[in-house]
């Protein structure tokens, strides 16, 4: 996890399926084995410092600056990733991750499959009341509960989500779909990453909606439908010592409808690019 208020929810992957790929090359770090080996008790950390460049066309998604609400950032911080096992039960944390810090039960895994059950947030904690948008309410945190179903098929990664809202804030529902694969050239490992995922039209609104309330002259009222977030990552890991990883991406964001045509946004496309070295205990 990058230590920023915006980082937190910036990236649209998902959080194993990201880690998988991110440190197949790390020595004695690889959850991938770690599962397919059935182990009961497991343990993996990453630390190091990160430069993230963001441009989201959502008002204060990635920024606080009044004049320039949807404007993009620069963020350097600390990188803290990780996942502990114990019994089936796990908590784990990922700054390339769409739900950065989670916890679960792992219910089955064999070889190839693994299939959670997870606690983890949706979109989060949304504060666009900036600059002109003071009307507009800061959006709470949400918790979402649901099915994660990941399968390895040789160097590609499936992942299939399913979640229900549980904390009372919108009572909405989002499934995602993620396709990853990886490829090892001598020392690189380069990986591509390609996924939707749908939101409900009350989540939707929740986070994008304008009430009456929060409404003004230049804000007028909006009801979200719902919609589908696609995203597209290219990425590359390069080992530089024992431990050391350094790790570079880029990842396309494509908004759905019921998002870009908001009072809160300004555009349909995204981008985010990171680069990191760290060390993988």
């Amino acid at each position: 996890m990058v230590i920023s208020s915006c980082l937190t929810r910036l990236v649209a992957c998902l959080g194993p399926l990201c880690l998988l790929l991110s440190v197949q090359t790390a020595n004695g770090a690889d959850i991938a084995y770690e599962i397919r080996q059935g182990r009961d008790t497991s343990v993996s950390l990453e630390l190091g410092f990160a430069a993230v460049v963001a441009d989201i066309p959502i008002v204060g998604w990635v920024g606080d600056d009044p004049d320039e609400p949807t404007g993009g950032q620069l963020e350097l911080g600390l990188l803290f990733n990780g996942r502990a096992q114990w019994k089936g039960l796990f908590v784990e944390t990922n700054s390339d991750s769409f739900s950065v810090l989670a916890a679960g039960y792992a219910l089955w895994k064999n070889d190839t499959t693994g299939v959670d059950i997870v606690l983890t947030e949706g979109l989060g904690q949304y504060d666009p009341s900036i600059g002109d948008f003071e009307s507009v309410s800061n959006r709470s945190s949400d918790l979402m509960l649901g099915i994660r179903s990941t399968h390895n098929i040789r160097n590609t990664l499936v992942q299939l989500e399913v979640y229900s809202d549980v904390s009372g804030k919108h009572d909405g529902q989002m499934a995602a779909l993620q396709v990853g694969r990886f490829q090892q050239v001598r020392n690189w490992n380069f990986h591509g990453l390609v996924g939707a995922r749908y939101f409900t039209d009350n989540m939707l609104d929740y986070y994008f909606g304008i009430t009456e309330e929060e409404s003004t002259p230049d804000i007028p009222v909006y009801e979200a439908s719902s919609g589908t977030l696609a995203t597209l990552e290219v990425g590359a890991t390069l080992p530089v010592g024992d431990g050391w990883l350094f790790k570079s991406t880029v990842e396309g964001i494509y908004l759905p409808d019921s998002v870009s045509d908001s009072p809160l946004s300004d555009g349909r496309l995204g981008v985010i690019a990171s680069t990191s070295l760290s060390y993988v205990f």
